[in-house]
């Protein structure tokens, strides 16, 4: 897969990201907001193969780039049963934050999650402290549909609320054709 936008292209993993992906996930702005224990450069090897050959997993880089810069993701929406619905999560190296860099990659991929994927909702869980996804949410125009308490406990211990977004395929349309 192949998406350009602006600035930036959306592909998939190559075996030349392992180094970027593990410092992505090893990042403490990253690790801020994730549950996911850090990867060794072996683990991150492995989830760079295993992403290479997935529909549902974009590496973002920079158009005059060469490695990635950050990662959008689809997965199973365990909100919702059989609704044709998915969660996207996504993250961006600290260095490439405030240039909305994200809104730009996220834009072009709910595009792909609707337009390629057949997505009916596009849903995502935001921790209520992460105010920056929720700006860009906001600003893409999906709909805070409430809080999701005590929803995620993070690898230090410390439970976190969600705050869950979505996106139907008509609010998709209705922004297109304006």
């Amino acid at each position: 897969m192949y998406i350009q936008t602006e600035r930036l292209i959306l592909r998939n993993a190559r075996p030349v990201d392992a180094n970027a992906y593990h410092t992505l996930w090893n990042t403490p702005s990253v690790q801020k907001f994730n549950v996911m224990q850090p990867p060794s450069l072996e683990r991150a090897m492995e989830a760079v193969e295993r992403d290479s050959g997935s529909e549902r997993v974009l590496y973002i880089q920079l158009k005059d780039g060469a490695h990635m810069i950050g990662q959008i993701q689809f997965d199973d929406d365990d909100l919702r049963y059989d609704t044709g619905s998915c969660n996207v999560s996504y993250s961006l190296m600290e260095e490439y934050a405030g240039c909305g860099y994200m809104t730009e990659a996220l834009q072009a991929a709910i595009a792909y999650a609707f337009d390629t994927l057949g997505m009916e909702m596009v849903a995502s869980r935001v921790f209520l402290e992460n105010e920056a996804s929720h700006r860009v949410l906001e600003k893409l125009g999906f709909m805070k549909e409430g809080v999701l308490r005590r929803a995620v406990k993070g690898i230090d211990g410390t439970v976190f609320d969600d705050v869950v977004y979505s996106m139907t395929r008509q609010e998709y349309e209705a922004q297109r054709a304006n």
